[in-house]
């Protein structure tokens, strides 16, 4: 079970979550934050579903032939991959136009030809020994200084005419992949001014390289997402042992809070399994709406996210306190509602703290630090929990997690 249902299955889950997220930031862009609401609600959905139904097969069939049939669901999974069709980039050519200089003062190249993925426009040709004329005014010195160092940054332009058809299409070289926000409200995206074919192009940055490899493209992003220089921003690294704090209590609900109903306050199981639907069901509804939350005045994505850790850790604290079912049921709604601020909104802090270019590497580690805490909590808590035998030190644990978690997203 452990290496069969543990090790293999869950790398499987992680083949099936991964490229279902990716695949959003690659085919949405002006919608992209809707989207995402969209998909991540599957696990809402199926967290309410699958704890009756499995208890249903396990019952009818015993666990044997129940995992059969929950594995030939998992294999639709399949079906719905065979829509993941990679878009086919389109070859575009155009002058560049500059109105608000005179244009006997910049020396441009005849013609830049540039990939993009599906779009109507190109960015702008490369612009070189650019010289300003003393009276133009200063807002539109600074936009031209901008271009320039745009288009000398990490993917000159000398390396986007040659980038190769299959390397413009995976979507692992765009900068914003993995972000599930709002791109609107990225600076990038108003930098490139609302246009989406340019601002497509100016955030896929492929790397560049003397010899040709298989393997590019796998090093190229393996490198990316596990560059620890981003560690050297101390905000990185706040944000990064609060994910390992809020990590530790994380899965102590899903863990304990059935059989604290079921052990401990005599509760049916049926009843006791559907406090999971109740988590699952309120964790969906606030996925969707965390978003235009942060929309609201004076309320950041950070602001929401810790005022989720906050209330999800003292709920927590107050789990031995429940004496009755009524308030198990209060727990889990009000539990499950905020910690998906937490869960739905912390790559959008990274991404605000970091930047567009660093956004990968930072997400990556981040992810990295919840990945060994996921890992090892759980069995330790369950050792706390044979140890003591009592289920409220994993709780109490738990709470003391999300809130220390709370106060170093705060600082």
């Amino acid at each position: 079970m452990w290496i069969l249902f543990g090790f293999i299955g869950g790398i499987g889950m992680g083949l099936v979550y991964l490229p279902s997220i990716v695949m959003v930031g690659y085919y949405f862009e002006d919608k992209r934050a809707i989207a995402t609401g969209i998909v991540t609600a599957g696990t809402g959905i199926g967290s309410i579903t699958f704890g009756p139904l499995s208890r249903f097969l396990f019952n009818r069939y015993k666990w044997k032939y129940g995992l059969i049939i929950m594995s030939g669901i998992v294999l639709l999974c399949a079906v719905c991959s065979a829509f993941m069709a990679p878009l086919k980039p389109i070859r575009k050519r155009r002058i560049s136009q500059v109105n608000e200089l005179n244009p006997d003062e910049i020396n441009f190249p005849a013609k830049t030809t540039l990939l993009s993925l599906n779009e109507t426009k190109d960015v702008d040709a490369s612009k070189s020994d650019q010289k300003l004329d003393s009276n133009v005014a200063d807002e539109e010195k600074e936009e031209m200084l901008q271009k320039r160092a745009r288009l000398n940054s990490t993917t000159s332009a000398k390396s986007r005419q040659s980038i190769n058809v299959d390397d413009a299409v995976r979507p692992l070289y765009k900068e914003d992949i993995l972000y599930q926000g709002d791109t609107r409200d990225l600076p990038e995206y108003h930098q490139y001014q609302l246009d989406i074919p340019t601002y497509i192009q100016e955030t896929t940055k492929i790397p560049e390289t003397k010899e040709k490899s298989a393997m590019k493209a796998f090093w190229d992003v393996f490198l990316s997402m596990t560059n620890i220089n981003v560690l050297n921003d101390r905000k990185m690294v706040i944000i990064c042992l609060a994910n390992v704090c809020s990590m530790i209590g994380y899965y102590t609900p899903y863990l304990f809070i059935v059989k604290v109903a079921t052990q401990e306050k005599n509760i049916g199981q049926v009843a006791a399994v559907s406090l999971l639907s109740l988590i699952g069901f309120t964790n969906t509804a606030s996925r969707f709406v965390s978003g235009w939350i942060t929309k609201i005045p004076h309320m950041s994505a950070l602001l929401v996210n810790n005022i989720g850790l906050t209330v999800a850790g003292v709920t927590t604290l107050l789990v031995p306190f429940c004496q009755t079912y009524a308030h198990l049921i209060v727990y889990c709604i009000i539990w499950g509602g905020f910690i998906a601020f937490h869960v739905s909104l912390s790559p959008v802090i990274v991404c605000q703290i970091v930047g567009l270019e660093r956004y990968s590497s930072a997400l990556g580690l981040t992810l990295m630090f919840r990945g060994i805490t996921s890992l090892s909590a759980p069995p330790i808590m369950g050792a706390i929990r044979d140890f003591t035998d009592s289920f409220n030190i994993p709780f109490i644990i738990g709470g003391i997690s999300f809130i220390t978690s709370a106060l170093m997203h705060f600082a």
